[in-house]
């Protein structure tokens, strides 16, 4: 079945060379993908799928019991890589004026000067691509570790109401997608 894919990345919401995934309308920047994709070689009909679509395929086809809490972040993050590639995408997607992606430390004047340990999502992206989180918690606490840092530099600005408000979406979406409460 042919289908119509979307014109413009779905993370950034620019034109450029997408690749198109097979089971959506959505298409990425090889780059503003979570993982990011390599280039295909000129003919290749190779199926690629989104993260949004392998999370849905992972889902519908574990049906275990769920885990507590404490049991998923002490869990070998090779088993839930789709849901932590998803959740990073979810992010970056959500994170609508691009402040939580690139190095604070060469944006923010001042920052490295409060903030002891800068974290970031491209920071945490590559970290996940290269394998070197080991659990669950490990991803998650960098994650929180972004907005923690963010509440502490910026306190009550407005950054400081972004950082708050993506928090509570990665919360939000982190329970829901791994089931837990």
């Amino acid at each position: 079945m042919q289908q119509d894919n979307d014109d413009d990345c779905y993370v950034c919401c620019s034109r450029g060379s997408l690749v198109c995934c097979d089971e959506c309308p959505r298409a990425f920047h090889h780059d503003c993908h979570v993982p990011s994709v390599e280039e295909s070689p000129p003919g290749d009909t190779e199926k690629w799928i989104c993260s949004y679509c392998s999370l849905r395929e992972v889902q519908q086809s574990s049906r275990g019991d769920p885990l507590s809490l404490p049991e998923l972040l002490r869990s070998d993050i090779t088993q839930y890589l789709s849901q932590c590639h998803y959740l990073l995408l979810y992010l970056y997607k959500a994170d609508n004026h691009r402040v939580f992606a690139p190095n604070p430390c060469h944006t923010v004047e001042g920052y490295a000067d409060v903030i002891e340990s800068p974290m970031w999502f491209d920071k945490v992206k590559d970290t996940l691509q290269a394998e070197r989180y080991h659990t669950v918690g490990q991803f998650a606490t960098d994650i929180e570790l972004i907005f923690e840092n963010c509440a502490r530099f910026n306190q009550d600005n407005e950054f400081g109401e972004m950082g708050a408000k993506l928090r509570d979406v990665f919360e939000e979406e982190f329970k829901r997608v791994f089931a837990v409460d």
